[in-house]
């Protein structure tokens, strides 16, 4: 691995521990009949989103593991770009 790989890998790690810090939330309504849903942004994961009265706030895993799949596969497009002609 040479250096512009190395430090390309070390971007990825570092924006995907962001991912993970500041998370997408989902605040979803529940009332009788009645269900929605909907993003709520980003926040830090020890301090949630304020939930209203009838609404409760979740992680949304689903597209917080869609962006840390972005991620993954911009790294590994960018080590396979910056590999050494001796190595292809």
């Amino acid at each position: 691995m040479n250096a512009k790989q190395l430090k390309l890998l070390q971007v990825g790690t570092a924006v995907a521990v962001l991912m993970g810090m500041f998370p997408p939330w989902t605040k979803t309504f529940h009332y009788e009949q009645v269900h929605s849903e909907g993003p709520a942004g980003y926040a830090l994961i020890i301090e949630p989103p304020k939930a209203d009265m009838l609404y409760t706030v979740k992680i949304d895993l689903s597209r917080l593991f869609v962006q840390w799949i972005v991620v993954a596969m911009a790294v590994g497009g960018g080590l396979l770009y910056f590999r050494q002609s001796g190595e292809r």
